[in-house]
């Protein structure tokens, strides 16, 4: 495999504000044994193997442990620290710093019922989400949430709020904050419109947030599940806290160090208010801090995890697995899927403003020798809009199941062909287009991805689609990510499975659509969706399962490509670990909070 799959955070932080993909669920591997061979599946078949438990699932299987430190790894510094000043999904200690009102329920996922796994984030099973600095919360008309403050939670010993107790007043400052700084996450990703229309503190504990009509089911799971509490105080007297030295906020571990491109220091909040879920008697965290390191180089992170400096890593590549599983063979490991990636076109002007443009760019596109060749067959053809796993379920259909057939009049395909090989189409829909020799056209991209596309470029020129690489630096490539600067395509991974309802990659006003895409059916599908959001599962599933073969058909995402595997591994110490790093709606490894390492493991095992 000559590609190496980025970290799913890294991906979203990509997609997501300029943000992940993520990694979603694929099968699992145990920790022995030997590494699996590659599978070669025939064309048009999306096939996941069985998954195999890990040994170490079982509830109840190790006794919780305090001290030590967990040490992971990033690939670069956080972008910021103050999710009003920049998207909260850049901010990367924030995970660990601050909370929420509502969170992923951990006692619903591998270390207790086991109704979730948390290999990724929630998407429509909204019974996952958990109370955190709300208690409780309820809804007593279809514009309001009254939301309960947790009593006797506190902000950081730390000056200027000095431990003082988190009220309704703190709620309604970081919700009126958040919603309206034009950078941060709630505003770039929903809108002004979307806007709580008021936002008031009953009494001290008690918060009162009314909505627009039909966007109740979005603030229950975006403001009370995706907005972090913080105190006015360091505002006030700062301005914000984007210097990580004057932050305060309530949750797990404090930020005592950070050094730019070296290492980012967390030490454990000995006051934190919250309880292990499974074992209640026990306050968290466990460990006495978290120690991040910030490692560009993936050979260099291979190697702190070889020796033990590092207790996990994750989204490797299946070269990479194999490299370690072959040196360390008692590292425990699951298997999930990694970074999609597709030749995203702007469809709001030609020539991929055509369907049938898009339409010959994936006839043209061999996916399957992609996925043999590029991926060693570690991977699956189907890529877009869901995975093959337990949290798109609702809504996933198989590759074989799709239609055959075109469903509109624009179309010359249907959604189940755009996935094969057919250049002699492909030639034939370009002609009929006005093309009939083809075009120039051009696609951004970083260094990392010049290998895939060297294959994409070959055989699109074969069809006569001459297409040039526009290579750029990383931090430039995400500017024009961010704010779909690319005149013609850019290489983006899709996120329509991680937050199914917020059709991301088809509403023209949301960043992540870089297609520029927008279609009255598409439309129509969300706002019959917003209506059984956080009300009705198996509806807002039949919805999106019913619009699927559509969005697929009219190529949203441009160029499909197959989705390789990717690989968690971590060290046995680390326990009640799961690779369940990917909680709640996007809390990322904030499962930190419910590991623990058994000091005394580590030293048995030399390190």
């Amino acid at each position: 495999m000559k590609s190496r799959i980025g970290w799913l955070v890294i991906s979203c932080l990509i997609v997501l504000g300029l943000s992940i993909t993520s990694c979603a669920q694929a099968p699992t591997v145990t920790s022995t044994g030997p590494a699996p061979t590659a599978p070669n599946p025939p064309a048009l078949t999306s096939t996941v193997l069985p998954a195999t438990p890990l040994a170490s699932t079982s509830v109840g299987a190790k006794v919780p442990k305090y001290g030590g430190t967990i040490t992971s790894v990033t690939t670069s510094n956080p972008s910021g620290f103050d999710p009003g000043v920049i998207n909260s999904v850049m901010c990367g200690a924030i995970y660990f710093t601050h909370d929420k009102l509502a969170r992923g329920d951990w006692s619903k996922g591998p270390a207790g019922t086991g109704q979730t796994d948390w290999l990724d984030y929630l998407t429509c099973e909204w019974d996952l989400l958990g109370p955190s600095l709300a208690e409780s919360w309820e809804t007593p008309d279809d514009t309001t949430i009254i939301y309960r403050v947790r009593k006797g939670a506190h902000w950081w010993s730390k000056a200027p709020l000095n431990g003082r107790e988190i009220t309704a007043d703190d709620v309604v400052f970081s919700i009126n904050r958040q919603w309206n700084a034009p950078a941060a996450f709630h505003t770039s990703s929903w809108g002004a419109s979307s806007r709580p229309t008021s936002v008031k503190a009953l009494d001290k504990y008690t918060v009162e947030v009314k909505v627009p009509p039909n966007l109740l089911g979005m603030h229950l799971s975006q403001t009370g599940g995706f907005l972090y509490i913080e105190p006015p105080e360091v505002v006030q007297q700062f301005g914000n806290y984007q210097d990580w030295k004057v932050m305060v906020a309530s949750g797990p571990f404090i930020l005592t160090d950070y050094v730019s491109s070296s290492s980012l220091t967390f030490q454990k909040n000995a006051n934190y208010w919250a309880h292990d879920p499974i074992h209640p008697e026990n306050q968290l965290p466990y460990v006495d801090g978290l120690k991040r390191l910030i490692i560009p180089d993936a050979s260099t992170r291979l190697a702190a995890m070889r020796t033990g400096k590092v207790d996990y890593l994750q989204a490797l590549s299946y070269d990479d697995f194999k490299e370690l599983h072959k040196q360390v063979p008692e590292l425990e490991t699951i298997r999930l899927y990694g970074n999609s990636s597709f030749l995203v076109a702007r469809v709001d002007k030609p020539p991929f403003n055509d369907l049938r443009v898009r339409q010959a760019m994936n006839l043209a596109l061999n996916k399957q020798e992609i996925l043999d060749q590029y991926y060693s067959g570690q991977g699956d053809l189907l890529s877009w809009p869901w995975y093959n796993w337990k949290a798109n379920a609702g809504a996933y259909i198989p590759l074989k199941d799709l239609p055959t057939k075109p469903t509109t009049p624009d179309s010359r395909c249907g959604a189940q062909e755009v996935w094969g090989y057919n250049p002699d189409k492909a030639k034939q829909l370009l002609a009929e287009a006005g093309y009939p020799s083809g075009f120039k056209t051009n696609v951004v991209c970083t260094a990392a991805q010049v290998d895939l596309l060297s294959i994409c470029k070959d055989q699109l020129g074969k069809i006569g689609i001459n297409m040039d690489l526009r290579v750029m630096e990383t931090g430039v490539f995400n500017s024009f990510l961010r704010g779909r600067q690319h005149d013609q395509m850019i290489v983006t991974a899709g996120k329509f499975y991680f937050l199914p309802w917020f059709f991301y990659e088809v509403r023209v006003e949301n960043f992540d659509n870089c297609a520029y895409y927008e279609d009255p059916k598409t439309r129509a599908a969300y706002n019959e969706c917003a209506k059984y959001v956080m009300k009705d599962v198996n509806k807002t599933w039949q919805i999106l399962k019913d619009i699927t073969p559509f969005m697929i058909e009219q190529c949203v995402m441009g160029g499909y490509l197959p989705i390789p595997y990717a690989y968690d591994m971590w060290w046995p110490w680390l326990q009640n670990w799961y690779g369940a790093t990917r909680v709640g709606y996007w809390e990322p490894e904030s499962n930190s909070m419910y590991a623990w390492a058994d000091v005394n493991m580590r030293k048995a095992m030399g390190h």
